[in-house]
């Protein structure tokens, strides 16, 4: 069935709506997800095999896209943790950083541009 109206923030509260746009509407959704860089995070949340032609395509491309920066931010995380590994303070992770080291759930499709962090100022050379 095939329902009229559904936006990006409908679809961002109950992914699986995404499966029931087409055309005009299901494009105009994709875009807006991949441009707000969201389309992995609803990936993550769909149905595969409710998903066919090429909305299947736009999940898949998301997939691959989501698992590309997972890897990169655990790559950082591992290269920071050997450089922060001798300061003597806590370090605390921030955001999406924060989610993946913590294996959360939404982290899941989650794209990352940065590992944002906090150290205290005394380990700061300033």
């Amino acid at each position: 069935m095939v329902r009229a109206g559904i936006t990006l923030l409908d679809v961002l509260r109950q992914p699986p709506l995404l499966t029931e746009l087409e055309g005009s509407a299901l494009t105009l959704v994709l875009r807006q997800a991949r441009l707000t860089g969201l389309l992995g995070f609803i990936e993550a949340r769909v149905d595969p095999e409710k998903s066919g032609g090429k909305l299947a395509d736009h999940l898949l491309s998301a997939r691959i896209h989501a698992e590309y920066n997972n890897q990169t931010i655990t790559w950082e995380l591992d290269r920071l943790a050997a450089v922060l590994k001798p300061m003597a303070g806590p370090v605390i992770l921030l955001k999406g950083a924060a989610y993946k080291a913590l294996e959360l759930g939404l982290a899941q499709g989650r794209l990352a541009s940065d590992v944002d962090l906090l150290v205290p100022r005394s380990q700061l050379s300033l």
